[in-house]
């Protein structure tokens, strides 16, 4: 972890880790119905983007739309059901840089209704009151959110971020448990609000599937049952794979270690030694056809760091295993020697495990697997979790962390099984403590509050909310789009895009750096991009989409714990039936409420999740198009510029990493791309965060290209619709022509308040800048916004050298 200013960042950082890695110890999220993320690299809006060298295993899909998406999702949670940006006073907000929006059922929240009469007590009275100014209740709203956002004290030829967003960061405090609170926060609650409202809510014409996620929030919500049941839950999940070594009468002779491995694997969510999943090949951009086996090293505990490096941490973790156990009715005296040997044991995997970022993924024949690790039955094993697929030596595997197995499998057989059978169990056990009765529940938050400083525990609503989303996220997506996000909306992206797409076409003519032979490349990569908005087909259609989950079995709104169990079992079934199946052109990396948008570099594909197409993004009604094509326009144009930063570029229109030999561009235009990035690098690297620490301009390079490129097409989209279409009305209160409404579009979504300590963070670890710098660096290079603001040249928006690649 970088840090250039001491131990505030190290600390919230380290915060997060823990967080991740035990604290939310239930890691059923995705494996339950997400599809695994298929491609190796994805660019987030606002967040980290999954490195070149990482292919996600399940846990690490999840964690794409969970841990590495930081600031963007609408309702993501933690393991164990909480929001992941409400975790502690100390954590960093997880998935959250949410923001509130309007759809087509649901006004905007924040915005005040105001009466055209009220309306007309500002400027509109004076010369708008005629055919031009819009005089609907939404355009009011809107007018009224836009306007109270502003400090209008600040000349925004100054500093537009603080002209756009200074009376919004004013009027918002950072919530309890926050580091900092943005616009795509309040998108985040507002579809959480959505959600909720839905799942507490019975329909008479809710389809299988609805209400089965329904009954699902609702058994959550059913707290004296969970209490009254105890233990017991637990108890039966146990005696399911048998028996554990605490057990007195445990017998090694009758405990088979590989039968209870593969029943781990086939039937269970807990990541046991290995984590076997599907993938499709990363390697092979347009030859996806299949999805594979995939092998990873399973997550741990706690942070490989902190077993070598934080003997306190590792007590607090090592009593509240005890507590656990002890909570199931074992002994405490055998207990405490028992989990002392356990933790013994994971500290020697520790020393063995891979760190994520030197992974490396192998594709080879199950054959060579066996023959690298012979201590292990794989054939036997993978036979038993993809039956009845046929599993051959000639089978195709992808091997992360290929270091990683013949050590462990040393490991394991020097290793005595009573110690295996208790580390198994607790693998097993970790992940539903936060399930269990009340006693459970109290000895989970005690952990967090030891270790992470939480003062106060979630309200339940929250938590099962967090459940829901996390186990059943394409049904909640499916909820979402039925209560939020209309086919007319997806339409109306799909053609924004293809404006977006248009002007980049019409762009790459312009750029006087691009000779013949890079110009028919990008022009060729740029014609391939695949676009897909809003949710995928399949959860339109009714009859397709009750198909895919009529197997799942979500019994009553009494058995919470046992429909968690079911859903875990049906997950691990719909995941291994997959394999050899040819991936849909239509499979999507994420679920469709997401406040989020990404561009996956191995399919050449953009992806905007209906969770972000929502006010003040995007409006669904025509007007104000100027502020959707600002918000979302920008979003379009940034993610389908990250196909041409400085990693997009080295890939074809496939996905396929271009041999440097038959290298696309020419030299020149290479050379060129170089100089005018570095130009960027150099402005960026001049930005201090906290009037103290310089931001690194080389790292956010990519997004900073993504930015500037992505903020030119839409306006270049924009202005070729008001061509087309004419001039759209004028909003009333802001007495504002529509190409300054599309700046404060553009700047208005970036609105955050932060700690210092977030900023910080934020600044040392993001690949992105902090929002203002995106504000200020971006539209000071674009010519075309000091234009319409009339900004001096040489003032601070305005610049005389600009920076631009795109």
């Amino acid at each position: 972890m970088t840090s250039r200013g001491g131990s505030v960042p190290f600390l919230v950082g380290f915060a997060i880790l823990l967080v991740f890695c035990f604290v939310n110890i239930r890691h059923v999220e995705a494996k339950a119905v997400v599809s695994p993320v298929s491609s190796s690299s994805i660019h987030i809006i606002s967040t980290k983007t999954l490195p070149l060298n990482e292919l996600p295993s399940n846990s690490d899909a999840r964690n794409t739309v969970q841990a590495n998406a930081q600031e963007s999702t609408a309702v993501s949670s933690s393991g164990d059901g909480e929001k992941e940006n409400q975790e502690t006073d100390n954590k960093e907000p997880g998935i959250a840089k949410q923001e509130e929006h309007e759809t087509g059922k649901v006004e905007n929240v924040k915005a005040e209704a105001i009466t055209p009469e009220e309306a007309k007590e500002g400027n509109v009275a004076e010369a708008k009151a005629n055919s031009m100014v819009c005089q609907s209740k939404h355009c009011y709203n809107v007018a009224k959110s836009i306007k109270d956002a502003l400090n209008t004290s600040v000349d925004p030829c100054d500093n537009f971020y603080e002209y756009a967003c200074g009376s919004w960061v004013k009027n918002n405090d950072i919530p309890k448990f926050h580091s900092q609170y943005s616009r795509i926060s309040e998108l985040s609650n507002n579809n959480e609000k959505i959600l909720m409202h839905a799942l507490n809510n019975t329909e008479p014409n809710d389809s299988p599937n609805i209400k089965k996620i329904k009954t699902f929030f609702q058994s959550c919500m059913n707290v004296d049952a969970i209490d009254h049941m105890g233990e017991h839950p637990l108890l039966q999940h146990i005696k399911g794979l048998g028996s554990w070594a605490i057990d007195k009468d445990w017998n090694p002779k009758e405990w088979n270690f590989y039968n209870t491995l593969a029943k781990m694997h086939r039937e269970y969510p807990a990541e046991v030694f290995f984590t076997p999943d599907v993938h499709s090949d990363p390697t092979k951009a347009h030859d996806k056809s299949e999805f594979l086996i995939m092998v990873d090293q399973a997550t741990l505990n706690l942070p490989q760091i902190v077993y070598f490096t934080s003997p306190k941490i590792v007590k607090t973790v090592r009593n509240y295993m005890t507590d656990v156990i002890c909570l199931a009715g074992y002994d405490k005296k055998d207990v405490k020697r028992k989990v002392h040997e356990l933790l013994k044991f994971e500290a020697k995997i520790a020393l063995i495990s891979v760190p994520k970022i030197l992974k490396k993924y192998v594709r080879v024949p199950l054959s060579k697997l066996m023959k690298a690790v012979p201590e292990f039955p794989w054939m036997d094993h993978l036979k038993k979790l993809f039956a009845p697929k046929e599993i051959t030596e000639d089978t195709k595997v992808i091997v992360l962390a290929n270091d990683y197995l013949p050590k462990l499998f040393e490991l394991l057989r020097n290793t005595d099984k009573d110690v295996l059978s208790d580390y198994m169990m607790w693998r097993l056990v970790k992940d539903v403590v936060p399930l269990l009765s009340n006693k459970f529940r109290k000895v989970h938050f005690d952990l967090k509050k030891k270790l992470l400083g939480a003062k106060h525990d979630k309200p339940r609503s929250t938590k099962c909310f967090g459940y829901t989303n996390n186990i059943l996220g394409p049904l909640v997506g499916a909820l979402f789009i039925r209560e939020a996000f209309s086919p007319e909306s997806k339409h109306k992206v799909e053609t924004m895009m293809k404006g977006i797409i248009k002007a980049f076409e019409a762009r790459i003519d312009q750029v006087p750096w691009i000779d013949k032979h890079t110009n028919e490349a990008v022009h060729e990569k740029a014609d391939a991009v695949v676009v897909k908005v809003g949710y995928p087909d399949y959860l339109s259609d009714e009859k397709q989409f009750n198909q895919r989950y009529e197997n799942l079995n979500i019994t009553d709104s009494v058995h919470w714990f046992q429909n968690v169990v079911e859903t875990d079992k049906f997950a691990s079934w719909q995941t291994y039936q997959k394999l050899g199946s040819v991936v849909p052109k239509h499979h999507w990396i994420t679920v469709p409420h997401l406040v989020n948008a990404f561009y996956v570099i191995t399919k050449n594909e953009v992806v905007i999740p209906s969770g972000i197409l929502q006010p003040p993004f995007f409006y669904p009604d025509e007007i104000p198009r100027s502020i959707s094509y600002g918000a979302i326009g920008h979003v379009l144009g940034h993610e389908l510029t990250h196909g041409f930063d400085t990693t997009g570029r080295k890939y074809d229109k496939n996905g396929e990493e271009i041999d440097k030999r038959s290298e696309a561009w020419s030299k020149n235009a290479t050379k060129m791309f170089h100089e005018k990035a570095k130009c960027l690098v150099d402005q960026f690297s001049k930005f201090k965060v906290l009037d103290k620490f310089h931001l690194s301009g080389t790292k956010t390079l990519g997004e900073n290209i993504a930015d500037g490129g992505g903020l030119k097409l839409s306006f270049m989209a924009f202005r070729d619709l008001e061509k087309e279409k004419g001039p759209e009305e004028i909003l009333p209160l802001l007495d504002m022509p529509s190409e300054k409404l599309f700046f404060l579009g553009y700047a208005q979504k970036e609105c955050v308040h932060t700690t210092p300590a977030a900023e910080f963070l934020a600044a040392t670890e993001d690949v992105h800048p902090p929002s203002k710098f995106r504000v200020i660096g971006t539209l000071s290079n674009l010519k075309e916004f000091s234009e319409v603001y009339k900004c001096k040249p040489g003032s601070y928006m305005n610049p005389v050298k600009k920076c631009e690649v795109w």
